[in-house]
């Protein structure tokens, strides 16, 4: 049959390739007995159907490698060393409890007896497991378990495949429970079984519920509760990735300042020299009450930009001044004081803008030793000061010092 079937076709498509009538003809299209033309085969269709099934070859080809692979990936050696411990170990378990658990009227306390052992047998077990948990691990690595836990356990929950998995571990469960003769009854079904029971039916109708509303109403929830418990962090993040993208470069620190050159010797014309000497410039206004602004003073005039003198002076320090007569007035008012100099070769000091010199150390101990005092000493302060430091040094050779009285030495 299949011989006939075979040369039948080779007639068939002898007639498509153009082979001779009995007149001689070779025209490329033949008619069949209705008159339908045929069209001769090509060249390249010839190799278009070589090509198709060297293709269907090669996708069978494959297949076969494939599904051998699959049968030496499942029956190796340590497969079949597998399947036989589990079996081995199936059986055994299998008549001791058929043994014990065959126990007549008494079946049922006894039944109930070994759940509870088995119960406690795995809360030791899930206790120890905690106890080493808690002891090896650190609270930073604690952190990252729970964290990558809860990121696997959404990923579970949001693949396509978790609903049957989840439905074939079920299954799975209720099969080795029966296998090994659990005891599944109200009274006698052990704790710890009926936890992991319950644990993957809610698994089971969390990830249908999930599920239903993902594909069918086009809902995350598993997003959604992201959200809800971590809306701060989302905002932070959105905030400090745009404030990458705004904040603008940072603007180069200004170090110019206003300083004061003390001694009252210059005339205006010195002053512009001096402040280019030290690659600066004679101060502005705006830029002596600036500084006046950020706490500083002098109590010395000083050339400044068009032809003006001025020193600023702070509020606290006038207050003070205004407790000693002689010199309430050294530093004039708080606030900027000075204006025009309508005559140029006054001599003052000088006020500069620019980068300051830093201090030399005879700088620093004048600073140090002026402390808080507000104004200079006068002449016969100073000569005061210098008896009382020749007193301090010599007073126990040349001073001599009385008694109290012809008893004691002090009153105290």
């Amino acid at each position: 049959m299949f011989s006939f079937l075979k040369y039948f076709d080779n007639n068939i498509k002898n007639n498509y390739e153009g082979l001779t009538d009995a007149s001689g003809n070779t025209n490329s299209t033949k008619t069949d007995i209705s008159g339908n033309v045929a069209i001769k085969k090509t060249e390249d269709s010839k190799k278009d159907d070589s090509k198709k099934d060297d293709s269907k070859k090669d996708d069978s080809k494959k297949t076969s490698d494939s599904i051998n692979e699959l049968g030496k990936a499942i029956f190796n050696k340590s497969t079949i060393i597998l399947v036989i411990l589990f079996l081995a170990i199936y059986f055994i378990v299998y008549f001791i409890l058929g043994f014990f658990l065959n126990k007549g009227g008494e079946s049922t306390n006894f039944q109930t007896k070994v759940s509870r052992t088995f119960d406690i047998f795995i809360l030791v077990a899930v206790l120890i497991v905690i106890g080493l948990f808690t002891y090896s691990y650190s609270d930073k690595e604690k952190e990252e378990v729970f964290k990558d836990l809860l990121n696997n356990t959404k990923e579970f929950i949001d693949k396509p495949s978790s609903i049957f998995v989840t439905g074939f571990i079920i299954i799975a469960l209720y099969v080795i429970l029966f296998l090994f003769r659990i005891p599944m009854s109200r009274e006698t079904k052990p704790f710890f079984v009926y936890f992991i029971e319950s644990l993957a039916w809610i698994i089971f109708l969390i990830i249908a519920f999930v599920d239903f509303f993902k594909y069918v109403l086009g809902i995350s929830i598993t997003d959604m509760l992201s959200k809800l418990m971590n809306p701060k962090k989302d905002k932070k993040k959105d905030k400090k990735e745009d404030k990458k993208e705004e904040t603008p470069a940072p603007k180069p620190i200004d170090t110019n300042e206003v300083f004061n050159i003390s001694n009252n010797l210059y005339t205006y014309e010195d002053a512009q020299a001096i402040c280019g000497s030290y690659g600066a410039k004679l101060a502005t206004y705006d830029q002596i009450e600036n500084s006046y602004k950020n706490g500083a003073e002098w109590c010395n005039y000083g050339w400044s930009d068009g032809q003006m003198a001025f020193f600023p002076t702070q509020k606290a320090t006038w207050t003070e001044l205004q407790k000693f007569p002689k010199h309430k007035n050294d530093c004039g008012r708080p606030g900027v004081n000075g204006g025009y100099i309508h005559n140029p070769n006054v001599k003052f000091g000088v006020n500069c803008y620019g980068k300051k010199p830093k201090a030399s150390p005879q700088d620093l101990s004048k600073l140090n030793n002026q402390g808080k005092s507000l104004f200079p000493k006068s002449e016969t302060d100073v000569k005061l000061d210098k008896k009382v430091e020749f007193w301090k040094q010599n007073g126990d050779k040349m001073l001599k010092l009385n008694s109290f009285n012809n008893v004691k030495w002090s009153e105290f």
